[in-house]
């Protein structure tokens, strides 16, 4: 089942779609975010977690989603399972599957990018961001006032895209917007004349 979700984009509502039955767990993460020593050990445990979840829900997506595109997800590490198996799996790891305008597969992080109205202080856009559970992981140098964050201390249940709609709420921002992780095709070459 899917349930519908509004995220703004520059002022703009796009609607997307959560998916309320199926997750997306990163295979590998378990493995990288251990010390090298225990670094197999970790792995053999992340494995036998997805195997002991059972079957890959990729079979419960809707038939009109790229095929190319979730076996592309599965090929980049990430399985996806039953909602209900997220428990087993660090909520670093969980991601939400969402499906944007024209049947993209998005999944969620907890990272925002966002464009602070006014130009503050290191301090105080720590502390201003901090009220809405998310910390600096850095300030992006090409516009004013722009930064990547991440939730730190957050509510059970909220994800990047309600804390993004709570700060343009505020008005304490320009924009901000979710990172997802996606598939990004092949690109072709143009034609040479020639």
């Amino acid at each position: 089942m899917f349930r519908s979700r509004t995220l703004r984009v520059r002022g703009k509502p796009v609607e997307l779609q959560q998916s309320e039955d199926i997750v997306a767990v990163k295979r590998a993460a378990e493995a990288a975010a251990t010390p090298a020593v225990g670094r197999q050990r970790a792995a053999g445990r992340a494995r036998k977690k997805l195997r002991v979840t059972g079957r890959s829900a990729i079979q419960d997506l809707p038939s009109d989603l790229s095929a190319d595109e979730v076996q592309a997800f599965e090929n980049a590490g990430w399985t996806f399972l039953a909602s209900h198996r997220a428990q087993d799996f660090g909520p670093e790891v969980v991601a939400r599957v969402f499906v944007k305008p024209g049947g993209r597969i998005a999944l969620g992080t907890h990272r925002l990018t966002v464009k602070l109205k006014q130009t503050q202080d290191d301090s105080q856009v720590v502390q201003l961001l901090a009220k809405f559970g998310l910390r600096v992981i850095q300030q992006l140098r090409f516009a004013p006032n722009l930064y990547q964050v991440t939730m730190e201390a957050t509510e059970p249940g909220k994800d990047a895209l309600d804390v993004a709609n709570e700060l343009v709420d505020a008005g304490v921002v320009d924009f901000a917007e979710p990172e997802f992780v996606e598939v990004i095709g092949p690109r072709s070459d143009p034609p040479r004349s020639g």
